[in-house]
């Protein structure tokens, strides 16, 4: 069925050759068309929320990836993070320890102490790291089930090396005199030492290949009321064959075991296995204020 516009009287012949019939099919379609229309305005909004939605979550992922890969550059430039907390670590620890004041000798029969322990809980990851950063030699081995690593310290320097001190920490934790509640002092000084078997005391300057540098006394006699030895101190080189045993390579030394609780897990750890890191540094514990010994850090 066609539906017929009538002409309007009156109207030109042109206008009324330019109508046309309109079919009931085409006003069906065109009300689909209004209808499609109306339901995209409805949906356009929830459209262009979810682009933006979509475009921030691009923007992230973007973001992301630029932050690992900052990550991934700071760890490929840093790669000795963990070698160099322990190194803190160690440091901290030395400073601490040579703030506290040597215990009293309660008798001649007391030796004094000849060591410093320096002792750190760390993971093997941490170790490896640092014997690569400090380009020490390092020995490996196992104890007893357990693993172990050694680094040897020749003298202070390396010692000092190992640890990253600088200047002024130095200056702070190779000497300190403490004076005690009945005004008496003792000097803690970190310079190796070896008393043989008739009770002489050697401080230990230097070694080299053949001989080692030592100062030493005629004898070990302190005067009391002046507060100072009897005998002064007289540097020399001896050849090693004249020299006690203990005498012939220095007990500096980095020392790092596993932990025996390590071996109640079940799963393998590899690198990140715990243990104890221990720093034993030669000491001397000299009464009085020491100049003399003292001198010989200079």
């Amino acid at each position: 069925m066609a539906l017929v516009l009538a002409p309007v009287a009156g109207a030109p012949a042109a206008q009324k050759r330019s109508r046309r019939v309109v079919t009931v099919a085409e006003m069906a379609s065109v009300q689909r068309d209004v209808a499609q229309l109306s339901a995209w305005r409805t949906l356009l909004p929830q459209m262009q929320a979810k682009i933006s939605s979509l475009e921030e979550e691009l923007l992230a992922a973007r973001s992301s990836v630029n932050g690992l890969h900052a990550l991934q550059v700071a760890v490929r430039q840093d790669e000795f993070v963990m070698g160099k907390a322990l190194q803190v670590s160690l440091r901290s620890r030395l400073i601490e320890k040579t703030r506290a004041c040597p215990p009293v000798r309660r008798s001649v029969a007391h030796k004094p102490r000849t060591t410093l322990v320096v002792e750190v809980e760390t993971v093997l990851r941490a170790v490896v790291q640092f014997v690569a950063m400090t380009k020490v030699v390092c020995t490996g081995y196992h104890k007893r089930g357990l693993g172990v690593r050694t680094v040897a310290l020749s003298d202070r320097e390396s010692l000092y090396s190992a640890l990253g001190l600088t200047p002024s920490v130095i200056n702070a934790v190779q000497s300190r005199v403490f004076q005690r509640r009945d005004g008496s002092k003792t000097a803690r000084i970190l310079l190796e030492h070896v008393v043989s078997d008739e009770g002489k005391i050697f401080y230990v300057i230097g070694r080299d290949a053949d001989t080692a540098t030592v100062a030493c006394r005629t004898a070990e006699t302190y005067d009391s009321r002046r507060k100072r030895h009897v005998h002064p101190l007289v540097t020399k080189a001896l050849p090693y064959e004249q020299l006690p045993e203990d005498m012939l390579s220095s007990s500096a030394c980095l020392t790092w075991k596993e932990s025996r609780s390590s071996k109640l897990q079940l799963e393998e750890l590899g690198d990140m296995v715990s243990g104890k890191m221990t720093v034993t540094i030669p000491i001397s514990i000299v009464q009085g204020c020491a100049d003399d010994v003292l001198a010989l850090l200079s």
